[in-house]
């Protein structure tokens, strides 16, 4: 478990956007709400990534699946940073109680996004400073940009800042210089050309979109491993697909908490009982 400054716990997460930008989650998956199958108390929800101004990003209005394709062991997506912008978020959720993921287009309007928030029952902050799906030249590639947005963020809120990094950022010289900002670091999902170098993504039009679910455990695990040779930072572990990956975040990483993320949209009802399952046994 991990205890922010704030005085809030989180142990079991629904990962940015799995539940929806209320944490209540979407349509389809209310009926599981209603059986029981799907218990929203059990986790701190993270919204889908929120910006500025609204951002179109690559979801079709009508077609929300144009860009998200299931594969073996994981889910597909290239949905970009789409999201109707933190005004429209704070007007129709300002009530919500869980954290808010935001993504840092300038420091101008990273600073204006967080005071905001500030008005709002938010429990915390992820700076998503590892979105795979916005272009390589984004300023996620350099370490300096974000040890700049991040101490940005930390003079601009009260608030407990998780980071999101990825796979693929240069955290060796990313720490320990932004260890003083942050509170707990989650983990993104992992680009489709670092998994599959010389295949060509289906979405290759739309950037090549991004691996999440058991496929990139090998990845996301590598990961946690190196960060906790290098801080003592809490780090959310991720990719569960099954239930004997509690235990092996738990037990072998040692993981602070633990984040639910492309499963609720293959298996909506599998953390619900991977949860309730692990509880008893404990």
């Amino acid at each position: 478990m991990i205890s922010l400054p704030n005085g809030h716990n989180i142990e079991y997460l629904a990962s940015s956007g799995a539940l929806a930008y209320d944490g209540r989650g979407y349509w389809w998956e209310q009926p599981l709400r209603w059986v029981g199958l799907l218990d929203i108390s059990l986790f701190t929800p993270v919204t889908k990534t929120l910006t500025y101004l609204p951002n179109g990003g690559n979801c079709k209005r009508f077609n929300p699946f144009s860009c998200i394709r299931f594969v073996k062991d994981g889910v597909l997506n290239s949905f970009g940073l789409g999201n109707p912008g933190i005004d429209w978020w704070i007007k129709n959720h300002r009530e919500f109680s869980g954290i808010v993921s935001i993504y840092p287009e300038d420091d101008y309007t990273l600073g204006k996004m967080l005071r905001k928030l500030q008005e709002t029952n938010v429990i915390g902050i992820e700076l998503n400073v590892s979105c795979p799906n916005v272009g390589r030249d984004s300023f996620c590639s350099n370490v300096h940009n974000i040890e700049y947005f991040l101490s940005v963020t930390k003079s601009n809120t009260a608030l407990p800042i998780i980071v999101k990094l990825g796979v693929g950022q240069d955290i060796g010289n990313l720490f320990p210089q932004i260890e003083k900002y942050v509170d707990a670091i989650s983990i993104n999902s992992v680009p489709w050309n670092i998994v599959f170098p010389n295949i060509k993504s289906p979405f290759e039009e739309l950037g090549g979109g991004a691996l999440s679910g058991k496929i990139i455990q090998p990845y996301i695990w590598n990961f946690i491993n190196k960060l906790k040779e290098i801080t003592d930072i809490p780090i959310i572990g991720s990719s569960i697909w099954e239930y004997k990956d509690i235990r092996i975040l738990r037990e072998n990483l040692k993981v602070s908490a633990i984040s639910f993320g492309s499963i609720f949209l293959r298996y909506p009802w599998r953390p619900t009982e991977y949860i309730r399952r692990w509880t008893e046994n404990i």
